[in-house]
C-alpha cells in the first residue's frame, strides 16, 4: 500500500493520475496547506521541506519502506515499480523522459513561480513571465503531440500525468491555436484514471 500525503495542488494531482493509471493500491492523507499542516512537526519529520506530495511505499522493493517527495521523482518511481508510464524501448524512453523534463521545467515551474509571486507579492510581472514561458512550452508540447498520440509516446504515461493538471489549470482557451494539444487534452480528460484523480477529495 502507498500512502499519499497531498492537497488540492497540481503537484498532488499528477501523482494521483499516475496512481490511478497504474492501478497501484494507495490511500490519501490530507495535508491542509491553508491550515499550515505542512509546517507541523509530524509532517516535517517526513519531509523537512514541508512540501506535498509525499508518498510512503510500505511495500517497496526488497521489503524496505520508502518515503519519497518531489512529484517528478514520484512519477519515475511509480513508473519503475509498476512497469508502466514509460516506454520500454531505449530511444522512445529517452524522448519520453525529455518531454517529462520539458513539462516540469518549462511549463510547471514557471507557472507555479508566477502564481506564487502574484499570490504572495501581487506581482503581475511574475505572472506574465510564467505565462510567456508556458506558451513556449506549449509550442514544444504541440510539436511532440503532432508526432505522437501522447506526450510519453504511443501510450499515456509519466509526461502526460505531469502535464495534465497544469494544462487543466491554464484552460482550453490557450489551446485554440494548438490543435494536437487540444485533442490530447480532451482525450486525457475523458480517461477513467484522470476522472478518478480529479474526483479525489482532500
Amino acid at each position: 500500500m502507498i500512502d499519499l500525503y497531498g492537497w488540492t495542488t497540481g503537484n498532488t494531482y499528477r501523482v494521483l493520475v499516475a496512481l490511478e493509471e497504474t492501478g497501484l493500491p494507495y490511500k490519501t492523507t490530507p495535508v491542509n496547506l491553508r491550515e499550515r499542516d505542512q509546517d507541523r512537526p509530524g509532517f516535517l519529520a517526513l519531509n523537512p521541506m514541508g512540501q506535498v506530495p509525499l508518498i510512503i511505499d510500505n511495500e517497496a522493493p526488497f521489503g524496505r519502506k520508502i518515503t519519497l517527495s518531489q512529484s517528478m521523482a514520484i512519477l519515475l518511481y511509480l513508473a519503475e515499480k509498476s512497469g508502466q508510464l514509460l516506454p520500454a524501448a531505449r530511444a522512445e524512453r529517452a524522448h519520453a523522459l525529455e518531454t517529462l523534463s520539458l513539462v516540469m521545467t518549462d511549463l510547471v515551474a514557471p507557472v507555479n513561480f508566477g502564481l506564487s509571486l502574484e499570490r504572495e507579492e501581487g506581482s503581475s510581472a511574475g505572472l506574465a513571465f510564467g505565462e510567456a514561458r508556458a506558451m513556449r512550452a506549449l509550442a514544444g508540447i504541440e510539436q511532440r503531440l503532432g508526432a505522437c498520440s501522447f506526450l510519453s509516446g504511443g501510450r499515456f504515461g509519466a509526461a502526460d500525468c505531469a502535464a495534465f493538471p497544469m494544462i487543466h489549470l491554464l484552460g482550453t482557451g490557450r489551446l485554440k491555436d494548438l490543435p494536437a494539444t487540444l485533442r490530447w487534452y480532451r482525450e486525457a480528460q475523458d480517461r477513467a484514471s484522470v476522472q478518478r484523480a480529479l474526483a479525489a477529495i482532500f
